[in-house]
């Protein structure tokens, strides 16, 4: 799970938002699988070391879908999806916004406050 959870660290990192996509789609399907102390432990671990890279991707379509996706998985196993929706929530805010990282494009954080 860890392997998974660097390689969607990978794929935002490297702007590829179908790789990235696949890959959480994968930890959706994996969901089902998992005995409830994997559940516990090694899965949410992997999800909340992910996430603060997904929310830096714009909310497409694809990504959108997967994290859905995810998001039932976690639900059906019986789990807590809050810190989930709280990433989603905050990658729709981000989108909403066009906030940029300021790391790729420190241009662009002057353009938020003509936009407020």
């Amino acid at each position: 799970m860890r392997a998974r959870s660097n390689s969607v660290i990978a794929g935002t990192e490297l702007r590829q938002g179908q790789t990235c996509a696949e890959l959480v789609r994968s930890f959706a399907r994996l969901a089902p699988r998992l005995h409830k102390s994997d559940m516990d432990d090694d899965f949410q671990a992997a999800m909340d070391a992910f996430m603060p890279a997904v929310i830096q991707r714009p909310e497409a379509p694809t990504l959108r879908n997967a994290l859905a996706e995810l998001d039932a998985a976690v639900r059906r196993a019986g789990r807590n999806p809050r810190r989930l929706q709280l990433a989603r929530e905050a990658m729709h805010a981000s989108s909403e916004r066009m906030m940029q990282k300021p790391s790729d494009e420190p241009e662009a954080a002057a353009v938020q406050h003509e936009l407020q």
